[in-house]
């Protein structure tokens, strides 16, 4: 019985190898991965031009309008030598060229004449450090972290679907935006002509309009505005639309 019972052990601890051995080239195993270490340092990264950015790890980034291209990191060497700088399609996305487990804080500076997409997908947060200007942005956010930009512009085009929050402030003639996710977009401080907002998360909206404000709510998500502007509401879900003057 004993020896039975052994051997009912030994098959299982060799049925167990194979879910805990997983060998992919393009995704190493877990204890595969780079680890942090070593003083923080700042170095500059050569980042061909692009007017796109793709924030895909764990990161603050900040983005400033300067006349000239200058990148650099301040973080652990050796998680900054891992950084990707390949630009493709006039986007740079921002990840690591392999596996990265643990790091100290990493912080990438990011100065473009301009930017048009800005994209968040992991749990980094993306600031400005000044006033971004341009015709038009667009703002994608599917992660967890936050953008928080200033921005001067005639048209905003944002969306939500992850769990994450969108905070601007500055002027943007007119403001499209979507959330299906549960983010948040606190917004009170930019000040737009017409915006139009689309809910069918459990996201709410905080935002300021002069002239005329489209809402259409599906979810559970509300909208709080400022300004007197022209109301066109529709709502079918449990959400509401709330002066906050």
């Amino acid at each position: 019985m004993k020896r039975f019972a052994i051997l009912l052990l030994l098959g299982g601890l060799l049925a167990a190898v194979p879910s805990c051995i997983y060998i992919d080239d393009d995704h190493p195993p877990f204890f595969d991965c780079e680890e942090g270490f070593g003083p923080q340092v700042t170095r500059e990264l050569f980042v061909p031009e692009f007017s796109n950015v793709a924030l895909t790890i764990s990161a603050d980034l900040i983005l400033a309008e300067g006349p000239d291209l200058f990148v650099e990191a301040k973080g652990e060497e050796n998680i900054i030598d891992l950084i990707e700088r390949d630009v493709h399609n006039d986007t740079w996305e921002i990840e690591f060229e392999r596996c990265v487990r643990n790091h100290d804080h990493l912080q990438i500076f990011a100065t473009m004449p301009f930017f048009e997409e800005i994209v968040l997908s992991g749990s980094g947060d993306i600031n400005s450090a000044n006033t971004l200007t341009n015709t038009n942005f667009d703002l994608v956010l599917t992660g967890s972290g936050e953008i928080d930009l200033d921005l001067e512009t005639f048209q905003t085009d944002a969306v939500i679907s992850g769990s994450g929050d969108i905070e601007l402030t500055g002027i943007s003639d007119d403001l499209d935006l979507t959330i299906s996710g549960s983010g948040d977009f606190d917004s009170f401080g930019l000040e737009s002509k017409t915006a139009s907002i689309q809910i069918t998360g459990s996201g709410s909206v905080e935002l300021t309009v002069t002239e005329t404000l489209n809402v259409v709510i599906s979810g559970s998500g509300s909208v709080f505005f400022k300004g007197n502007p022209q109301l066109n509401v529709t709502i079918t879900g449990s959400g509401q639309v709330v002066d906050a003057n």
